[in-house]
């Protein structure tokens, strides 16, 4: 079907709000590219549409992933999803990825001469479908304390709220011709704490699902911050990346430490906590 069986691309997975980002451009100033048309997420934007159309053709949404399991439930559909997603990599959609300078040179993945990989937090949902294209794939598992993702993403909702951008996007031309990445950020769902942390807990039970039997490294984004250097030595080292002590300083001198378990500095979120500690138990926190 296809011949990407020896590549080793870097596939970055984690809940939105994790610190994926911080991953990702982390990783790129080691000299992975995670390509040349990305988001302000700095996701790759065809690796994010694959993932993307395959969310919605289930009729799910990056808020709503439970429906992908009708999908991962059958092999007759997983074996079409990955056929789709085969050829749409073997066509010139691949720009979008690689650029239209490199894919003119090199018109495949498999003749990229450097380390690569991409970032969407999607990727969890369809991990089964992109470990079949990729078996040989490096995964880099980012994960963050519950309360502080359900608090970003309520934040983000609540900023896009008081700024008017909701109201604003209904007269905006590129939003109705793109209405589904327009209005990606905005969640009914992440308005309460309660909906954002269970949509945390839907991709924390996914990832459980879908690597346990995975090789994968984990980055815990609160140790991270709190030992930055270090950990993105071995980070680095994990993707086959060749790189300096000095690469990585450089690479870590905007990290701030003080977001590690940042609910703890509020007493909103510190009685949340308290009240979802059972279900925080679950996954190690």
């Amino acid at each position: 079907m296809h011949d990407w069986r020896e590549l080793r691309p870097v596939i970055i997975v984690g809940m939105h709000r994790s610190g994926t980002t911080m991953i990702t451009q982390i990783l790129e100033q080691l000299g992975l590219f995670v390509g040349q048309t990305k988001d302000d997420n700095w996701e790759a934007r065809l690796f994010q549409l694959l993932n993307d159309t395959l969310l919605h053709t289930c009729g799910g949404a990056w808020d709503n992933p439970a429906p992908v399991y009708q999908l991962l439930n059958h092999e007759p559909l997983i074996t079409l999803a990955t056929d789709y997603i085969c050829n749409v990599l073997k066509s010139p959609h691949l720009i979008s990825y690689m650029g239209i300078g490199s894919y003119l040179r090199r018109r495949a993945l498999q003749n990229l001469t450097s380390p690569w990989g991409w970032k969407d937090p999607r990727n969890i949902l369809f991990l089964r479908i992109w470990i079949r294209l990729f078996p040989n794939a490096i995964l880099v598992y980012v994960r963050r304390h519950g309360v502080d993702v359900a608090a970003s993403l309520r934040t983000r909702v609540l900023t896009i709220l008081d700024k008017g951008n909701w109201r604003k996007q209904h007269h905006n031309i590129p939003m109705l011709l793109n209405p589904i990445r327009s209005r990606a950020a905005f969640s009914p769902r992440c308005y309460s704490l309660e909906g954002a942390f269970s949509l945390w807990e839907e991709y924390m039970n996914f990832a459980e699902r879908e690597m346990c039997n995975i090789e994968y490294l984990q980055i815990d984004y609160e140790s991270f911050l709190q030992d930055p250097v270090p950990n993105a030595l071995r980070l680095g080292e994990y993707c086959k990346l060749n790189i300096s002590r000095k690469q990585v300083e450089k690479a870590c001198r905007l990290i701030k430490g003080g977001r590690a378990f940042a609910y703890q500095n509020r007493q909103d979120l510190s009685n949340f906590a308290i009240k979802v500690q059972d279900r925080l138990t679950k996954f190690g926190y």
